[in-house]
C-alpha cells in the first residue's frame, strides 16, 4: 500500500486530528510508559501534530495547521525502505508503507483500536464499545479509566488528558473511581 492507496481513504483534517488525539488518550489509559501515539497542541490551538511510534522503527506524524495537514509515514520492513539495501538508496515508491495510517483512516477506528492496539500491544482483552467514547470526542471519566486499566491511577490520567487537548472539568477531575 502506498500513500496514493491511502489518499482517498483519509477523513477530513478535523476526523483525523480527533481519531489521533483520541487513540494518544487511550494509550495514556492502558500505560504511563511505551505508548504509541501522542497527540500535541500548539500553545494556541491552530496548530497540533498526532503522531505514531512503535519504537521499532515504524511511525508516522500528521501535522494540523491552519493552511492545511502535513502526513509523513515510515515502515522499516517496507520493500521500498532505504535501510532494507546496501548501499542504501531512495527507491520509486518511497511513499510506500502507508498501512501504518489503518488506524487513522479505518471506518471503525474503535474496533481498530480495540482489537490491534488494546489486545496486541498492551495485551488486555478490550471491546470496540469500551474505546468508542474516545473518538466520539468524549472526555475519559474514572470509570472509563478502571474499566480500561484498573491500575492507572485517575488524577494521572487527567493530567494526560489536560496535555493532550482533553478538556476536564474541575468537579470531574476531583472525582474518584
Amino acid at each position: 500500500m502506498n500513500i496514493h492507496d491511502v489518499l482517498p481513504h483519509l477523513p477530513e483534517p478535523g476526523v483525523l486530528r480527533a481519531r489521533g488525539r483520541a487513540m494518544a488518550m487511550l494509550d495514556a489509559i492502558f500505560t504511563e510508559d511505551f505508548r504509541l501515539h501522542f497527540h500535541e497542541e500548539g500553545p494556541r490551538g491552530g496548530h497540533a501534530m498526532a503522531s505514531m511510534d512503535n519504537g521499532s522503527g515504524d511511525l508516522y506524524r500528521v501535522v494540523f495547521d491552519t493552511p492545511g495537514v502535513f502526513l509523513y509515514a515510515f515502515d522499516h520492513e517496507s520493500p521500498v525502505s532505504p535501510w532494507r539495501t546496501s548501499p542504501r538508496a531512495h527507491w520509486p515508491g518511497l511513499l510506500d508503507g502507508a498501512e501504518l495510517l489503518a488506524d487513522l483512516i479505518a471506518p471503525d477506528p474503535a474496533a481498530v483500536y480495540a482489537e490491534h492496539i488494546a489486545q496486541e500491544y498492551f495485551e488486555r482483552p478490550t471491546r470496540p464499545e469500551e474505546v468508542a467514547w474516545a473518538f466520539t470526542g468524549e472526555p475519559p471519566t474514572p470509570q472509563r479509566v478502571a474499566a480500561l486499566n484498573p491500575e492507572r491511577a485517575w488524577r494521572d490520567v487527567v493530567g494526560d488528558a489536560r496535555d493532550i487537548g482533553y478538556s476536564i472539568s474541575w468537579s470531574a477531575a476531583n472525582e474518584t473511581a
